[in-house]
């Protein structure tokens, strides 16, 4: 069967709503997707290549493909696992080189690619400076590795898709132990994307069986030009966080009018909407939130002026 190539959908991204974080970025929970015959784990909120070409063998007619080239690894820089992508054969003897995307279904990945409505990604809103990680990669036969990003935004006027930032890096350097990375994102205008999705794996014209690429703890770090799109952005204080029944946002240097809180969890799912709000603080309830770490967006006057991070004990 014909290989899927990284990246070969990711232009056709479209739009969706705001959060704040990277799907499982430590890559420690993972989930079966059965979209195909077979059944693959796969990082919660994330795609493999394994699945795409299962999915799509299944759609020409073989439903007994398998290949297995993205793996849960114990061996983790930080927490208990990490993602493995290596170059394998598959039961069809296709040679096939790992990858993975932040999309976690198969059905709107090929949706999306070929022009269907909907989104690919997750939804982000912030111009982040850098996509960080730790990689450890043993290439055979000069293979390399990619680690790659894509922020758009969904322009109102065309009805079409602005790429803000389409930004990959390629490490040819074998790493043994845990090594950082930092891969800085260039904006091609200044306006604050919608849309993240990130994409890695293993590349190379002929993979050679046995090249490992293994990635944890992905963040984005740093701002870009937000002095330039929020002049309004506002100081949060949180108080208090933890908190058990209800905490206090209180804000310098704005007034909320008509403002709305969105509260996220860290699956980027909203769980909460709170509007109409005016003045200088907000109180939060505990009610209907379980224990956990959740993102927030503050919305004043159709502008985001605040982010933050809430945990709930």
């Amino acid at each position: 069967m014909k290989k899927i190539t990284l990246f070969f959908a990711t232009t056709f991204i479209s739009a969706i709503s705001f959060a704040q974080t990277i799907p499982t970025p430590g890559f420690e929970t993972w989930a079966n997707n059965v979209e195909s015959p077979h059944t693959y784990s796969v990082p919660q909120n994330w795609i493999s290549g394994d699945v795409l070409q299962s999915y799509i063998s299944n759609l020409f007619g073989n439903a007994t493909y398998v290949v297995n080239a993205v793996t849960q690894v114990g061996s983790a820089h930080g927490g208990s696992f990490a993602v493995q992508m290596a170059v394998v054969q598959s039961n069809a003897g296709d040679t096939i080189a790992g990858s993975i995307f932040s999309e976690p279904s198969a059905t709107n990945f090929f949706n999306v690619a070929f022009g269907g409505p909907g989104a690919m990604g997750f939804p982000y809103s912030t111009r982040s400076a850098n996509l960080t990680g730790f990689r450890k990669f043993s290439s055979v036969g000069g293979d390399s590795t990619t680690v790659g990003v894509i922020m758009t935004k969904w322009n109102t006027i065309t009805n079409t898709r602005d790429t803000l930032v389409n930004t990959q890096n390629y490490y040819i350097t074998n790493a043994a132990a845990w090594t950082s990375f930092s891969l800085p994102l260039t904006y091609s205008s200044g306006l604050t994307p919608d849309t993240c999705f990130i994409a890695a794996g293993i590349v190379a014209t002929t993979p050679h069986p046995g090249t490992i690429f293994t990635l944890d703890d992905l963040a984005f770090t740093g701002l870009i030009g937000m002095e330039e799109q929020h002049s309004n952005l506002a100081i949060v204080s949180v108080f208090p966080n933890p908190f058990s029944n209800k905490a206090t946002l209180s804000f310098s240097n704005v007034i909320l009018k008509n403002a709305s809180l969105e509260i996220f969890d860290v699956l980027g799912n909203k769980v909460r909407v709170m509007s109409d709000l005016n003045g200088e603080n907000i109180t939060i309830n505990r009610e209907g939130l379980n224990d956990g770490i959740y993102l927030y967006n503050l919305v004043n006057e159709g502008e985001i002026i605040a982010t933050g991070k809430l945990s709930v004990q």
